[in-house]
Formats: C-alpha cells, sequence, structure tokens
C-alpha cells in the first residue's frame, strides 16, 4: 500500500503538512495536541503547518481556546491539488517556453549519447520516439513489454508509418494481430541465455535506443539521435537482422 503522507508530498505538500492532513483524515477534528499524536508530528509543528493547509483549502479552522482543526474531504482535496498542480504546470511550462523563446538563436545542442533507468522511464522514452515518427518504426521487444498503452499507439501510426515489431519471442504476433503493424520472429539463436535481454526501437533510421534488463529487472537504456553514433547503432542492428527484416 502507498504511504498516503508520502504520496501527498509528491503532489507538492511539505512533511508536515502531509502528515497533519492525513491525522486529520482519521479524526473528525482535534486540537493540535490530538493531530500531533495521531501524526507522530511535534505539536510545535502542527501550528504552522494547519495554517499552510487553510492557506490551500485543505484544512478548517475553529478559533477558540484551543483551537480546532478539521480536514475537507477527500473529493474536495483531489479537486483542490488537482487544480493547483494543474496551475502550477501550467505557469511552469509558460516560463520554459518564454525562456526558450529567449534562447532561440543559441548554438545548436550536439547530443550524443545519452542514458535513462527504470522500465518507466524507458517505456515514456520509446513512447516520445515513436510518436515522433515520419517513416518508420522498429521495436526489438519481448511481448511482455508491450503495453497496451505502447500497442494502440503503434497500431494507430501504423496506419501512417510503416511500423514493425521484431523479436524472438512468438507471443508478440497476438497483440498485433489483424493490424497494419509487421511483426517478425527471430530464430532461437536469439532466445535463450546466450542472448542478452532487453529492447531496442530505431525510428526514421536516425534515432536509436537500447536497452539492457537485468535479472533483478531492473533496465537501463542509452539513446542516440541524428548522431553518427546513432547511424553506427543501426548499421549494427541490421547486421543483426536484415536478413530476416530491412530496417
Amino acid at each position: 500500500m502507498t504511504d498516503p503522507a508520502a504520496a501527498l508530498q509528491r503532489l507538492g505538500l511539505s512533511k508536515y503538512e502531509a502528515e497533519v492532513f492525513v491525522a486529520l483524515q482519521q479524526i473528525d477534528s482535534g486540537t493540535a495536541s490530538d493531530t500531533a499524536t495521531i501524526a507522530d508530528v511535534p505539536r510545535s509543528q502542527v501550528y504552522g503547518a494547519a495554517e499552510d493547509l487553510e492557506e490551500r483549502g485543505l484544512v478548517d479552522i475553529q478559533h477558540g481556546s484551543p483551537k480546532r482543526y478539521r480536514a475537507v474531504s477527500l473529493e474536495e482535496a483531489r479537486s483542490k491539488l488537482r487544480r493547483d498542480f494543474e496551475r502550477e504546470h501550467e505557469r511552469a511550462f509558460e516560463s520554459l517556453e518564454e525562456l526558450d523563446a529567449r534562447y532561440a538563436d543559441r548554438e545548436p545542442r550536439q547530443e550524443e549519447i545519452w542514458t535513462v533507468s527504470g522500465a518507466e522511464n524507458v517505456n515514456a522514452r520509446i513512447e516520445s520516439f515513436v510518436t515522433e515518427a515520419e517513416e518508420s518504426i522498429q521495436l526489438g521487444t519481448g511481448a511482455s513489454r508491450v503495453t497496451d498503452e505502447l500497442r494502440s499507439t503503434l497500431v494507430q501510426l501504423a496506419t501512417d508509418v510503416d511500423v514493425t515489431v521484431i523479436s524472438a519471442d512468438s507471443g508478440i504476433e497476438e497483440p498485433f494481430r489483424d493490424t497494419d503493424v509487421e511483426t517478425v520472429i527471430l530464430p532461437v539463436i536469439y532466445d535463450g541465455d546466450s542472448w542478452p535481454d532487453g529492447r531496442f526501437v530505431v525510428v526514421d533510421e536516425r534515432t536509436v535506443l537500447l536497452s539492457v534488463i537485468a535479472e533483478s529487472g531492473s533496465e537501463s537504456a542509452f539513446w542516440s539521435e541524428d548522431t553518427d553514433f546513432a547511424a553506427m547503432l543501426v548499421r549494427l542492428l541490421e547486421g543483426h537482422v536484415d536478413k530476416f527484416v530491412e530496417l
């Protein structure tokens, strides 16, 4: 089970704000002392955290002696945090766009080789690359690593772009049956302990990502785009699979 306080911190609340809000969700209302006991937060810190939560619209305060605090409903909190997140999201990217425009005449970035770690991050990078495809996509992967989202994206793109999925796993055919996505099954020499687990994607023969999956299940990848390295890696991949599909 996800720690709710930790999740709230990822949404922008401070540690004490998150702990106090979670504690107040467990009682109808309470004093700073009541809240500190449940939240395991110093009572002196409850006052400031509760006032900050009030400013966020997440806590109501009954002014008396002593003060009492009450958290708003979860639905109200969800709506409030979503609006705050979306507003900050817009502000952040508007600022970044202004900054990008300000330095539009800067020298082009010399991007060579970049790395990305974690299966979710690799998935996101692959999704980003394939959605930019104009001519062709070649994806090498096992069937278990094709998410529903990636499958849907590839099927949709295949109406305008040449999409080929390459695998030593014959199960890769089923997800793309009766679609415009071409599947290619490699021979058994590409399977088993002698062949490292991982995946690759080549987009328009100019963007390349290659990942390795460790025995622990962790995944790391490197990628390159519009570089001599990317061109060289495409040729190396061709050397392995060009008997079965033209990259």
